[in-house]
């Protein structure tokens, strides 16, 4: 069982396919007469291996999802599902590191993967509102909630796919960071409101954003402009989060002219002094304590007052002081 763990692993590293699926088949059905006859587990151990090694998420998992990209890349759509559904669903604590991974497959393997996705609740005969279950007595995992929510936006069912989205915002599993980050990418692609997951994310979360806003393409940048817009009344420091770095997309990926970019720049660097000067005393901001307080706020503040100068015509004072924010910031150079 260890050799064949490694033999999937190395085939598919060989770009071997076939034979990973291969022996994954056979891992299998090793497997499960193990499992069936518990003495073989106790015979067999030798050192570190033994049923702990062998069912060690990694290994267990790890060559599962090996054999799943491989029939995937095979177009062997009932092999992917096999392996597939094999997978700790119910455990997402170990599934979440396989999201990326997942997320990878969907854009090479579009049409195979969204199939062979599909098999999870069309089996089931899952409604749309989520209420059925994967197996009986069982939740379905809010990951494969979120693929069905997407088909049927695909779908133009714009409706269903919608309020499954918002379902999937507020279960539990939602907290988990890569799949937070992916709720808030389609949610803002689909225009679909985001104050569910504003509702549950701290400061200490809410930082995502920047990832979400850096991934999404420049022509969504009004969108995200319509998602801040929904969030100002009611969160309005989370709108600000979000505002700050759709202006820093405008700047870096808009390629503005410069009176646009005078004031794009302006009103990001306006942005960073009211999102700060929401969070700290006004004694913070006095000359003296300049220097505590954040690189952003330090630069927002050296720009402004370089774009006073440039207004009164004050060149070289207006580079300097630009300079000077690039020291602060060098990031911003572009």
């Amino acid at each position: 069982m260890v050799l064949y763990q490694q033999l999937i692993h190395l085939c598919r590293e060989a770009k071997e396919p076939e034979k990973a699926v291969c022996y994954g088949y056979k891992f299998e059905k090793l497997l499960k007469e193990m499992d069936e006859n518990k003495k073989l587990w106790e015979q067999q151990t030798y050192g570190e291996f033994c049923e702990g090694y062998i069912k060690t998420p990694d290994h267990l998992y790890g060559a599962r999802v090996d054999c799943v990209a491989c029939a995937l890349k095979l177009d062997a759509q009932e092999d992917a599902f096999f392996f597939l559904k094999r997978l700790p669903w119910e455990q997402g604590d170990i599934l979440c590191r396989y999201y990326p991974e997942f997320e990878r497959w969907k854009e090479i393997y579009t049409s195979s993967f969204r199939k062979v996705f599909s098999k999870f609740w069309t089996d089931a005969s899952i409604p749309s509102d989520a209420s059925n279950s994967l197996r009986e007595g069982e939740a379905l995992p809010v990951y494969l909630l979120f693929q069905k929510a997407l088909c049927l936006l695909q779908d133009n069912k714009t409706d269903e796919g919608g309020a499954l989205l918002l379902h999937c915002m507020t279960h539990p599993d939602s907290d988990e960071a890569y799949l937070r980050k992916l709720l808030l990418k389609e949610a803002i692609r689909h225009q679909i409101s985001v104050s569910l997951l504003a509702k549950q994310a701290d400061w200490d979360t809410w930082v995502f954003v920047a990832k979400v806003v850096e991934e999404l393409p420049y022509t969504l940048n009004s969108r995200i402009q319509a998602c801040e817009e929904n969030l100002k009344e009611d969160y309005p420091f989370h709108s600000l989060c979000l505002k700050k770095h759709r202006l820093r997309q405008k700047l870096s990926k808009g390629f503005p002219l410069w009176e646009e970019l005078i004031q794009t720049l302006e009103a990001y660097c306006l942005c960073i002094m009211e999102f700060y000067r929401g969070l700290y005393h006004d004694e913070i901001f006095e000359v003296k304590n300049i220097s505590s307080l954040p690189n952003e706020y330090r630069f927002a503040s050296t720009v402004l007052e370089a774009l006073a100068k440039l207004e009164q015509m004050q060149m070289p004072e207006a580079v300097r002081l630009l300079g000077e924010a690039l020291h602060i910031m060098p990031d911003m150079t572009g």
